[in-house]
C-alpha cells in the first residue's frame, strides 16, 4: 500500500501550535482579550488580525516552529511498523517557504533534518506549494497512485477525496465540519486503520464506569490485549529520559542544596516498574520536588494543558510531559491512553489526582478518578505520596504502601480511600 503522509497538523499537532503560541502572541491566553478566535488553520482568519500581523507572527514563530516543535505522541513508531510490513511510505507536505527558490532550500533543508532527528522512515518527499496545495497534492497523490492519505486541512480532503481510495482527517478543531471521512485521534487510530480497517474504540472514564462487571472484565482483557500489541517507542523513552536525566542533575542539586527535604517510606516504591505514583498539590514546586525524590525512576508527567501557557511549558514538552484538557473528552481520552500504553510496557506515570493545586485549608480535594481507572486496567499499583511544607525550604514527603484496585471496585469508592489514606498521613506529619 502507498500511503501519503503531511507534515504540519499531521505529524505535529498545529492545533495546540496555534492555541499555545497564537493565543501567547495575540494575548488571548486568559481571555481577557477582544481578538475573536473560531476554528481555522489560517492566522488571519483564526484570530481575525491583519495580513501584516500575520506575516510577524510566522516571521517570530516559523523557523522555530520548523526546527523545534515535537512531533506527536507514536507517529515515528507507526510510521516505521507500517514501513517494516512493506507499506510504502511518502511524505506530501504544503510547508510555507519550500516552494521558493534559495529560502525555499533551506526550509526543506530543515524539514529533512526534523524528520530524521524525529527517525521518520520514508521514501521519498514531495515539497508542494502553499497556495495551491489541494491542487498540487491531488496531482502528487495521483502520479504516486497513493491509496491512503492523512491530512488534516479540510480543503486538501475534499479534493483528495476525489483522488485517493482512502482519507484520513487527523482530527482538528478546524476539520470538524469535514463528513464521510475516516476520522483518527492519534497514530495508533492510524495503525488500526491500516491493519483492521476501523480504529479502535476507546471508551471514555464515565463509559466504563456504567459498565457491568463483567462486561467491564471483558472490556480490561480485551483492552490489555491491544496495548500489548501496540508498538511502544523505546527510543523515544530512552531520548526522553536522557533529556530529564539532565534537568534533573541541575535542578535537583539546587533543590537539595537550598532546602530540607526530609523522605519518609522510601521502601514502599516497588523495585519493578510500571508504577502510577499519585501526589497531593499544593505550589509548582512540587513537579522538580517529585522528580528529586524519585531520582532514576524517570516517571511521565500528566499535568493540565494550561501549563504549555508556562514559561516552563516547551521544557516540559521536550521531556514527555502528557497534557490534558479536563474540558475536552477526547483530550481525557488521548491522556488515559498513553498512560495506560506506558504503564503495560514497565514505565511509571505521575499525577495529581486532585486535578488542579490545592490552595484552601483543607488537606486534599476530592479527586478525580483517572489515576485509579489506570491502575485497574492495567493492574499496576499506585503509589501516593504526601508533601508538607513545614517551614519556608522544609519539605517532609511520606511515600506510602501500595494500594492495588480490583476490577470489582467502584472507582469513585477507591478515590475516597486512597484520599483518606493520603489525609491520615498528612494529618501525622510534623
Amino acid at each position: 500500500m502507498n500511503i501519503a503522509f503531511d507534515i504540519d497538523g499531521v505529524l505535529t499537532d498545529f492545533e495546540n501550535f496555534l492555541n499555545v503560541f497564537g493565543n501567547k502572541h495575540f494575548n488571548v491566553r486568559k481571555g481577557y482579550s477582544n481578538v475573536h478566535i473560531q476554528a481555522s488553520s489560517d492566522i488571519s482568519e483564526r484570530f481575525g488580525c491583519s495580513e501584516k500581523m500575520k506575516f510577524r507572527f510566522w516571521a517570530k514563530y516559523l523557523f522555530w516552529y520548523a526546527r523545534n516543535y515535537p512531533i506527536r505522541e507514536n507517529a515515528a513508531e507507526v510510521i516505521r511498523t507500517l514501513h517494516s510490513k512493506g507499506h510504502k511510505i511518502y511524505i506530501v507536505t504544503g510547508r510555507a517557504l519550500c516552494s521558493y527558490h534559495i529560502i525555499g532550500y533551506f526550509m526543506r533543508c530543515i524539514v529533512k533534518m526534523w524528520l530524521k532527528e524525529n527517525r521518520v522512515e520514508y521514501d521519498d518527499i514531495y515539497f508542494v506549494s502553499t497556495n495551491k496545495s489541494s491542487e498540487e497534492k491531488c496531482a502528487v497523490c495521483r502520479e504516486l497512485k497513493i491509496d491512503l492519505v492523512i491530512e488534516d486541512s479540510p480543503q486538501n480532503i475534499e479534493g483528495l477525496k476525489k483522488e485517493c481510495p482512502c482519507v484520513i482527517c487527523m482530527d482538528a478543531d478546524y476539520n470538524r465540519q469535514c463528513f464521510d471521512v475516516i476520522r483518527a485521534y492519534t497514530f495508533f487510530d492510524i495503525l488500526e486503520i491500516v491493519s483492521a480497517g476501523v480504529p479502535k474504540e476507546i471508551k471514555s472514564i464515565s463509559e466504563f464506569c456504567n459498565m457491568l462487571v463483567n462486561e467491564r472484565i471483558e472490556y480490561i482483557k480485551d483492552l490489555q490485549k491491544y496495548y500489548k500489541r501496540l508498538p511502544f517507542d523505546r527510543e523515544f523513552l530512552y531520548t526522553y529520559k536522557l533529556k530529564l536525566r539532565k534537568y534533573i542533575l541541575i535542578i535537583g542539586s539546587g533543590i537539595k542544596r537550598v532546602n530540607r527535604i526530609q523522605v519518609e517510606g522510601g521502601s514502599n516504591i516497588p523495585s519493578k516498574k510500571g508504577v502510577i505514583f499519585i501526589s497531593n498539590h499544593r505550589r509548582s514546586f512540587d513537579i522538580p520536588l517529585l522528580y528529586t525524590i524519585l531520582e532514576d525512576r524517570y516517571p511521565r508527567f500528566l499535568i493540565k494543558h494550561e501549563y504549555e501557557f508556562s514559561k516552563y511549558g516547551f521544557i516540559q514538552r521536550k521531556i514527555g510531559t502528557i497534557f490534558v484538557n479536563r474540558k475536552s473528552k477526547e483530550s481525557r481520552k488521548i491522556a488515559s491512553s498513553t498512560m495506560i500504553h506506558h504503564v503495560i510496557n514497565g514505565e511509571d506515570v505521575l499525577l495529581f489526582p486532585e486535578g488542579t493545586r490545592n490552595r484552601i485549608n483543607e488537606s486534599l480535594l476530592s479527586f478525580k478518578r483517572g489515576a485509579v481507572y489506570v491502575a485497574q486496567v492495567t493492574g499496576a499499583p499506585i503509589v501516593p505520596i504526601i508533601i508538607k511544607e513545614n517551614g519556608k525550604r522544609n519539605y517532609n514527603v511520606v511515600i506510602g504502601e501500595c494500594v492495588w484496585v480490583n476490577i470489582e471496585d467502584s472507582l469513585q469508592k477507591k478515590c475516597e480511600n486512597i484520599r483518606q489514606i493520603m489525609i491520615e498521613h498528612y494529618m501525622k506529619m510534623k
